[in-house]
């Protein structure tokens, strides 16, 4: 049998899945579109429960030596770490896939 996972969301991470929402809610005037997103994002999220070390590892630094790994939901990237000691999840952002996230950690913004 597999180990099950508890899935835990960073401050950050339920900042943007609100920032997600209310973008799409109230810039586009799309409120069933972005309640039905951040329910497919928590969704897939969700799946992290089982097998979470099944996605990649960012290659670049220095996410990639902290273990920080991806999940891609439509246009919208999670990213994650998985403690094993504790059978933990950590959502620690979810971001738009096409923002130069990578320029960002360099700059010490996230994370």
């Amino acid at each position: 049998m597999s180990r099950k996972y508890k899935i835990t969301y960073s401050p950050d991470a339920l900042d943007d899945l609100k920032d997600v929402y209310s973008y799409i809610a109230y810039n586009l005037l799309e409120k069933n579109t972005a309640r039905d997103l951040v329910i497919r994002i928590r969704a897939e999220i969700k799946t992290l429960n089982r097998f979470p070390e099944r996605y990649p590892l960012v290659a670049w630094e220095p996410w990639h030596s902290h273990n920080v790994r991806t999940l891609l939901v439509g246009n919208f990237t999670a990213y994650y770490s998985v403690n094993n000691e504790t059978d933990t999840v950590l959502i620690g952002r979810v971001m738009y896939a096409g923002r130069d996230v990578e320029g960002m950690v360099h700059e010490g913004r996230l994370y």
